[in-house]
């Protein structure tokens, strides 16, 4: 699968691909409230980006460590919240001990192809306490297939003298059921010339069905399945499902 240039983005990915400060706000609000019920208190972050998880569940008292593959984003992230213990590592195999829960969120898997999926829940469950919980969200195949995405401008905003345009165009492959993203972006600082760049990526999507095969197959069971709102998910309606599972098959533990 094509990847996004992480590297290249870091410096602006929170106002390029970031979610906006209102949506962070609510999604961080809902593993909140999801963790505290299920009594986790030692977090994992396995694709922590520039922190926007790390850092709200480390100022609301919970025991986060915050890992992701990227050392540009790490960079961010690290002069962001400086109080959480950021590393570098991979979810398909770094090991950092015991955790409570572990979570992936924005979409993070499905930069995995289903093969790198499955790799990537064993080390999890590795990661993972007895009966331990991972939260995740991805796109809903049955949501994009009904709502082809097409051509639009994705972003057109002004912060400061810096103007940032973006351009998208999705294209969803459903014999493979592989989202392709191409994005034309410009930035204009000030009176200074316009900076334009071109990126392309892909992505995997999956129905809830292929998620509760694909768990049961790691030594997970779906707890609950919701939208991006905290509002059961919905097959056709929802356009992302947030999946709460735990773990059930203990012959992971190391």
């Amino acid at each position: 699968m094509k990847q996004l240039n992480y590297s290249k983005l870091a410096k602006h990915y929170d106002i390029l691909e970031g979610r906006s400060e209102k949506s962070n706000l609510r999604v961080n609000h809902l593993l909140k409230k999801i963790l505290i019920k299920n009594k986790c208190k030692k977090i994992l972050d396995f694709s922590c980006g520039t922190g926007a998880q790390a850092g709200f569940l480390r100022d609301n008292g919970f025991i986060i460590t915050a890992i992701d593959k990227n050392k540009e984003m790490l960079k961010i992230a690290k002069k962001k919240h400086k109080r959480v213990n950021f590393h570098l590592g991979d979810m398909r195999t770094s090991f950092f001990g015991k955790y409570d829960a572990v979570i992936t969120i924005f979409n993070s898997i499905s930069h995995l192809s289903k093969k790198e999926f499955r790799t990537s829940l064993r080390n999890i469950s590795k990661n993972l306490k007895k009966d331990g919980l991972y939260l995740f969200d991805i796109f809903n195949i049955n949501f994009l297939k009904r709502n082809p995405p097409g051509k639009r401008i994705s972003i057109a905003k002004q912060i400061g003298n810096e103007a940032y345009v973006v351009f998208s165009n999705y294209h969803l492959n459903t014999k493979t059921n592989i989202y392709s993203i191409c994005e034309k972006r410009f930035i204009q600082k000030g009176k200074e010339g316009i900076k334009a760049s071109i990126e392309n990526w892909e992505q995997s999507t999956y129905s809830i069905e292929d998620i509760k095969n694909i768990l049961a197959d790691g030594g997970f069971t779906i707890l609950e399945a919701l939208d991006s709102k905290g509002k059961p998910f919905n097959k056709t309606k929802s356009l992302m499902m947030l999946i709460i599972a735990r773990k059930t098959n203990s012959s992971q533990d190391i």
